[in-house]
């Protein structure tokens, strides 16, 4: 199905469950048009649309569970194949195409190879919403990633158009220690026309580190609860002291009731600056230990002391597998969360964390990602290497994201590539490249709206 993507142009390639919805399929090349007044045989099959009795089955029998095709003709004009369907079933579907007349799409062609004819189908996927998630969008982003503000070795604007390369539709720069490498880049970014979305962020430690080395990411704030720990540590330390002490009638060991009182700080810190708070890579090591231990992780499980859980962050697989197992125990305990996967990257390259590890969120516009992001509409991408990934969430959303990451990313990749390589230039100083920015980001835009049906809420409040 490949060629779909490169070949032609399938508008929309995401409908409304029983809506009735216009189609046009039209050939992008001489070597792919369609015929002109030529009939063409259209097939269409959902891929969960068995039915027990069928009049189209393979082999044709009755009394078995077979394919249920519609199949109906129509006929090319201005080289576009156009029809009205209603699909009834939410999920994927096929269409395929076959031409029933001996004819040749060019001349050339019919010259030097008279006897072949275009009796091959074609076939297209497209992909079927509910109503209630119809007029969504997918955003790929990152919310853990760090820069030369702490430990990373780019700029903060630098790697900001690092990810647009890749095609990345957000990110949150969090650094440690501090949320203005973030802003830095935010606002950086406002000169440039582009609809990549910087959110500010900070990864939250205890200013001096030490044994309590909690890590929370900061998603989203309107103000940095690193710069409130630092200019006002020994009167919180003092605040932990006698929370701590309270704590340990329900948590006998100390070190897991000073851990606890300090995340309990920390979440309501970020929820008072309207933040989401994202429990980082319980499982990450450093001095042979593990970062935070097991059981003190637990108690932020259960006593919901985060908003979200990154399910996988950094590249050992090891570790991600832990990560995700005690994420399904949890489940199992009754303690559910939304998940994401950041890469915790601290370069641009992919054995550096970078591109490694991301989420897919699914929201009207970006404005709306953080809400996305805490209900649970986000699935977390896991890349293992050689094209081969793993995509958890809900289901519904999982499902929507394998169709996603085979027919619409390749394509939308390629396109923010150019307007990211255009975006680096204009961050390395290269004025001049604003113009050719907001080209190209153009084109990111109408092939979103092609492939989708639909703009996203904040653009349509611009036009």
């Amino acid at each position: 199905m490949e060629k779909s993507l490169w070949n032609y142009r399938i508008t929309p390639r995401v409908f409304k469950q029983n809506a009735m919805q216009t189609i046009e399929i039209e050939g992008l090349d001489d070597s792919y048009r369609f015929g002109d007044d030529v009939e063409y045989q259209v097939k269409i099959l959902s891929r969960d649309g068995y039915s027990f009795k069928s009049e189209y089955t393979m082999p044709p029998k009755e009394g078995i569970y077979a394919a249920s095709w519609d199949i109906f003709c129509v006929k090319s004009i201005d080289d576009v194949l156009k029809f009205q369907y209603k699909f009834d079933k939410e999920g994927l579907w096929y269409i395929h195409i076959l031409c029933l007349e001996k004819i040749h799409y060019t001349p050339l062609r019919q010259h030097y190879w008279p006897e072949e004819n275009h009796e091959r189908e074609l076939v297209f996927s497209v992909y079927v919403l509910s109503e209630a998630m119809y007029g969504i969008l997918p955003y790929k982003g990152d919310m853990h990633l760090h820069t030369y503000g702490s430990d990373g070795s780019k700029s903060p604007a630098l790697m900001a158009s690092k990810y647009r390369k890749y095609g990345f539709d957000f990110i949150s720069i969090t650094d440690h220690y501090t949320m203005e490498p973030s802003l830095e880049a935010i606002e950086k970014f406002k000169e440039i026309p582009t609809r990549f979305k910087l959110f500010p962020g900070e990864e939250v430690h205890h200013p001096l580190g030490g044994l309590y080395m909690f890590h929370v990411v900061n998603f989203n704030a309107k103000h940095s609860v690193n710069s409130l720990l630092q200019e006002n540590l020994k009167e919180i330390e003092k605040e932990i002291e006698l929370r701590a002490n309270e704590l340990n009638s329900e948590i006998v060991d100390r070190a897991d009731a000073v851990f606890t009182a300090w995340h309990e700080w920390v979440y309501k810190q970020i929820k008072a600056a309207d933040g989401i708070a994202i429990y980082p890579h319980p499982y990450w090591e450093i001095l042979e230990t593990y970062n935070v231990r097991e059981s003190a992780t637990r108690e932020v499980y259960k006593r919901g002391l985060c908003d979200v859980i990154e399910m996988f962050g950094g590249t050992d697989k090891v570790n991600n597998r832990m990560q995700a197992q005690l994420y399904y125990q949890m489940r199992e305990e009754g303690y559910q969360y939304p998940i994401v996967a950041s890469s915790d990257a601290h370069s641009s390259v992919w054995d550096d964390h970078f591109s490694h590890l991301l989420a897919i969120v699914f929201a009207p516009g970006t404005d709306e990602i953080p809400g996305s992001i805490k209900t649970g509409k986000a699935v977390a991408i896991e890349a293992l290497g050689s094209g081969e990934k793993n995509v958890y969430g809900q289901l519904p959303f999982v499902k929507f994201a394998w169709f996603l990451i085979n027919e619409y990313y390749p394509r939308h990749d390629e396109l923010c590539n150019a307007a990211g390589q255009a975006i680096e230039r204009y961050v390395l100083g290269d004025k001049g490249q604003k113009m050719l920015v907001d080209l190209t980001e153009r084109e990111v835009y109408k092939y979103e709206k092609s492939f989708f049906g639909y703009a996203t809420k904040s653009e349509k409040d611009k036009s």
